[in-house]
């Protein structure tokens, strides 16, 4: 047993959890005058390695090639990889754009905790979907929160644009009626356009569904579409109608996030 040095357990994780973690510092035995990175406590656990998967939205290379930082989004945070001198092989052949399941611990250096590398891997950008879901079972509404304000920016932006219904015009009907008439001429009318049958709704439903894949598809060339652009553009539904459906799309995979708030095709 002399010698061994203890594994810790790989937990999955995402950028925006780590944030939300508690730094859990210790004093230095060789510089008391310093303090070094123990654990980062989240959900009950002690975490000192994990297992990431996210994209790589920038690189950094030092001119004397012996140190190489990724930059890493997940769709709920960004954190830095950090390689020094023989590691560095591990980062460069990942550039922007690559979507890499990363295996590393963490470390803690000028107010920033970063990741160092022990195996990366390029992967299809549809794990991120595939570890969303392993994390929303994981961490239940912690992981869900980090997501929730997107969706509440989005709202007061289209409440507004939607117009009100201009399909009843009583003012014309009533200067032709005497005032008897007028409450067997409005009511009616209001009452037979609430009513909705079922398979009205699922026609209006399908209608949404098709009309959000279309605009996300138009907008490939510029890498996504921000969901309030969505909203916005399909004003005659309702916001939670819309947040709704674009939940089922990513959920079946037809659709992911790869930045929070915006959307693209799979």
């Amino acid at each position: 047993m002399n010698g061994q040095i203890k594994r810790y357990t790989a937990y999955k994780i995402s950028a925006g959890l780590i944030a939300k973690g508690n730094i859990q510092l210790e004093t230095d035995k060789n510089d008391p005058t310093k303090q070094r990175f123990r654990f980062l406590t989240l959900d009950n656990k002690e975490i000192n390695r994990i297992n990431l998967i996210a994209n790589v939205i920038d690189t950094f290379r030092s001119n004397e090639k012996n140190y190489i930082t990724l930059t890493l989004d997940d769709g709920t945070g960004q954190i830095r990889v950090r390689a020094f001198s023989d590691n560095i092989k591990l980062l460069e052949n990942n550039q922007p754009g690559d979507t890499i399941l990363i295996i590393g611990t963490l470390r803690y250096f000028n107010n920033e905790i970063y990741i160092l590398p022990e195996i990366v891997k390029q992967l299809n950008v549809k794990w991120l979907l595939v570890r969303k879901l392993e994390l929303e079972k994981e961490y239940g509404e912690l992981y869900k929160n980090l997501e929730q304000p997107t969706q509440l920016q989005a709202q007061p932006k289209s409440e507004p644009v939607p117009q009100p219904n201009p399909e009843p015009i009583p003012s014309p009907e009533i200067s032709k009626t005497t005032t008897q008439q007028e409450p067997v001429i409005e009511k009616p009318e209001i009452k037979e356009e609430k009513i909705e049958t079922t398979e009205q709704k699922q026609d209006k439903e399908l209608g949404v569904r098709e009309k959000i894949i279309e605009i996300i598809n138009a907008a490939e060339a510029e890498e996504g579409v921000n969901i309030d652009k969505i909203i916005m553009q399909l004003n005659s539904y309702k916001v939670e109608e819309i947040n709704n459906k674009i939940t089922e799309l990513l959920e079946e995979g037809t659709i992911y996030e790869p930045k929070p708030g915006r959307l693209r095709i799979l």
